[in-house]
């Protein structure tokens, strides 16, 4: 598998923020590296029908997730190693695993 090319984490959440977007309000969430690159921002719009208190906590679930994706990647790696070198290394969760990996390594 390829080493990976998407920027180094960690990577962190920041605090939500109300801006504008297209003329209208909107909730931001911005993922940036530690040193501060910006990753992605992740908005929720404040009004109409997709500006619910729901959807801003969807929203925020997504950029948390986005937030964690340096260290779940680096634990998929680590379960990888783990499920070869058992007894079953050919089992289809390690052939599961290996294909998201492939993914995220850009190999798929």
């Amino acid at each position: 598998m390829n080493k990976p090319t998407f920027t180094k984490g960690p990577w962190k959440l920041e605090n939500e923020v109300m801006t504008q977007l297209g003329g209208k309000g909107v909730y931001c969430r911005t993922v940036r590296q530690s040193e501060g690159f910006r990753i992605a921002d992740v908005f929720a719009p404040s009004e109409g029908v997709t500006g619910t208190t729901e959807k801003r906590n969807e929203d925020h679930a997504n950029a948390r997730l986005i937030a964690a994706a340096p260290e779940l990647y680096e634990q998929c790696k680590f379960l990888e190693k783990v499920l070869a070198s058992t007894d079953h290394p050919s089992s289809p969760k390690l052939a599961e695993l290996r294909e998201l990996l492939a993914k995220v390594e850009g190999e798929k």
